[in-house]
């Protein structure tokens, strides 16, 4: 049977496709969220899920992290993370306030060191492509492409 190509195969693969980058970017994503989640829980015992006094189980790291980060990544007020996360306001500053700390402890040996001769010229060199010499990527411009 010969087989028919119209626009229909030709969508259903398109789709494939997004779904496949989309499920990768997910995947991707989980992973580093999972990544800071035990390092951060190894580094700060808050993160750390308990039994309360009635003995059920607290709040889990990952409730404590994803509060943490969507905070951050999207600056909402504590307030709105309870409606999403079931987590109080006080202890989802409390929360970010410990995760930042942690982060910082835990990863600043790697990514907030000093930059080095080559770092400074790769940097440089950007800058000059981007129509910014003499500039190290400045966080005010880094969203224009």
């Amino acid at each position: 049977m010969k087989k028919v190509h119209d626009h229909r195969s030709f969508s259903a693969s398109n789709d494939m496709r997004l779904l496949g980058e989309i499920l990768w970017r997910i995947t991707y994503v989980s992973s580093i969220t999972t990544l800071l989640m035990y390092r951060v829980e190894n580094h700060e015992p808050y993160f750390v899920q308990r039994r309360n006094a009635a003995k059920m189980f607290g709040l889990s790291s990952l409730q404590k992290v994803t509060a943490a980060l969507r905070i951050l990544a999207y600056g909402v007020g504590a307030d709105l993370i309870d409606e999403y996360i079931r987590i109080g306001e006080t202890t989802a500053i409390k929360g970010m306030k410990l995760f930042v700390k942690a982060v910082i402890l835990i990863f600043r040996d790697v990514y907030l060191r000093s930059p080095n001769s080559n770092g400074i010229a790769r940097l440089l060199a950007i800058g000059v492509k981007q129509g910014f010499p003499y500039m190290l990527r400045s966080i005010d411009y880094m969203h224009w492409k």
